[in-house]
């Protein structure tokens, strides 16, 4: 009995200290939440004005092109311009006899205007230099796919669009001469020049509400025109949805409160425009920028910072409720565990089987699912100091991807991830379970083989590169391929890390040689 009693006091005191335990682990969680929110907030608010950033300085990079473009003889030749034609009998015209069928669509832009073609010199060296900026236009579009359309609209009544539209899907009208995208570039409402961003409004191309960057265009003090680019509602929302990991609620409105992008709020709206005060509080819309924390109000811990670089807000926020629920699930498993305390062998096993899952996880690698460099030193000197003694050759084999760096650049980092993430994938159609894969650098993997002889070594990796070279990544509505480099140490030298220098250097080779190469070095 008295044994009976001891263990019912230890069972409330360990009840007791697991309630303890949970409240303070509720608290923590409740507090790392609302660290969390603020710093999700910031990250987002960071990347959405780097990405703004970026619009701001390429339409800057086309302003100062068409001065230099402008500031040239030799392109002021009027080689383009003249072709320009009339094409009705209202005085538009259009640039089609110049980008004719034989053309790339990619290389192509359209040049609309109306009023009757001029032919005075000015008006023609202007056209011409818009005509230069169209490789200009095409390399900021490669370079961020968000922009909807990048072009230089003359106050001379026309316009150089890219990418290509058709003259009888779009031309310019007279009306468009009093929109945002022209009118805050004259010098009636832009006196000083400055760049800016105009309000909501629908695309006439069918892209839905966007919004424009443009920069005023001066030759001295004469206006010429504005260069711009537009960035669409869909767009932005897109991009807020796929940089928030804590799927929050966030939205982003310009000065006139308008919403220019949405995310768990509601639907982006790609017709109409949508009033800020329609989805959020009077309170919410005109609280102060948050500092270092997020703050409760009506009900929703908010992180609320205006851009730098745009007369845009960014609001982050999460219901107080959800945040305590939230921090509640992280404690309500010890609340469970007091239960546990009358079955120790369940609990045993259950820790048993976690020290096997954490010992997975130290010697694979998190992202491929491949072995990590340390456990391929640990399981790799067993297997070759097994072929020493039996005196049989081995093969360690280094794999690089070709231009991985460009990868990363051109496509980002999340395609350069799947890249290294479809290694595995290719290797695995090909080589035996016994075969040791191991990833021991950025995109760096090399693999221990035995029982095969060097002319079967050669014809694998020769049929591994082929694979590698034909397979296409589809992700973010791009396809992509890419090619790796091999170098292959074959034979029994007098330690693994000799064959992993060998083939290493094997690889430099490889890479220093054009790439997509495979290379044996035979001791």
């Amino acid at each position: 009995m008295s044994n009976i009693k001891s263990v019912k006091s230890y069972v409330r005191v360990a009840l007791f200290l697991l309630f303890i335990f949970s409240i303070v682990v509720f608290l923590d969680r409740y507090k790392t939440h609302l660290n969390s929110i603020y710093e999700n907030g910031h990250n987002i608010k960071t990347e959405l004005e780097a990405n703004v950033q970026g619009g701001i300085e390429a339409v800057k990079y086309l302003n100062a092109t068409a001065h230099l473009i402008l500031d040239n003889k030799e392109y002021m030749r009027l080689k383009f311009a003249p072709l320009v034609e009339e094409y009705n009998a209202k005085g538009n015209y259009t640039a089609d006899k110049v980008f004719d069928k034989s053309v790339a669509y990619e290389d192509k832009a359209n040049i609309s205007g109306y009023g009757g073609l001029k032919k005075d010199k000015a008006t023609l060296q202007e056209m011409e230099m818009s005509f230069y900026l169209i490789r200009y236009f095409k390399l900021i579009k490669e370079q961020n796919r968000d922009y909807a359309w990048v072009y230089y609209y003359s106050n001379k009544d026309f316009i150089t669009l890219y990418p290509f539209v058709e003259s009888k899907d779009f031309a310019l009208l007279p009306e468009y001469k009093n929109k945002p995208l022209m009118r805050y570039a004259t010098p009636e409402i832009n006196p000083k020049k400055e760049l800016f961003f105009t309000p909501l409004y629908v695309d006439n191309g069918g892209l839905g509400l966007m919004v424009t960057i443009g920069l005023p265009l001066y030759d001295k003090e004469t206006f010429l025109g504005v260069t711009e680019l537009d960035i669409t509602l869909e767009s932005q929302s897109a991009m807020l949805e796929r940089l928030d990991i804590l799927a929050c609620h966030s939205l982003i409105i310009n000065k006139e409160n308008e919403v220019i992008a949405v995310n768990n709020i509601a639907e982006p709206n790609t017709k109409d425009v949508i009033k800020a005060d329609t989805l959020l509080s009077d309170k919410l819309l005109n609280m102060q920028d948050t500092q270092g924390e997020v703050l409760l109000i009506d009900g929703k811990y908010v992180y609320s910072q205006k851009f730098t670089n745009a007369p845009w807000k960014f609001i982050y926020y999460e219901d107080a409720f959800v945040v305590i629920l939230k921090s509640f699930v992280y404690a309500l498993p010890l609340f469970l565990m007091m239960a546990f305390l009358f079955y120790l062998g369940k609990l045993y096993s259950r820790t048993h089987q976690l020290s096997i899952e954490l010992n997975e996880q130290a010697i694979r690698d998190y992202m491929t699912g491949c072995y990590n460099r340390r456990y391929f030193y640990e399981a790799g000197e067993p297997i070759f100091f097994n072929n020493q003694r039996k005196g049989t050759s081995i093969a360690v084999v280094m794999m690089d991807i070709d231009d991985f760096k460009t990868i990363n650049d051109v496509y980002g980092h999340h395609i350069g991830d799947i890249a290294i993430q479809e290694v595995p994938h290719i290797l695995g159609q090909s080589l035996r379970k016994s075969d040791l894969v191991a990833r021991v650098g950025g995109e760096e993997f090399c693999m221990l083989l035995e029982d095969i002889t060097l002319e079967d070594t050669q014809k694998l990796f020769e049929r591994v590169r082929e694979h590698f070279e034909k397979n296409v990544i589809k992700a973010d509505g791009i396809e992509i391929g890419y090619t790796v480099s091999f170098g292959i140490a074959y034979g029994l030298p007098n330690s693994l890390e000799e064959m992993i220098s060998l083939s290493d250097k094997a690889l430099y080779h490889s890479k220093n040689s054009g790439r997509n190469l495979v290379t044996i070095r035979q001791l």
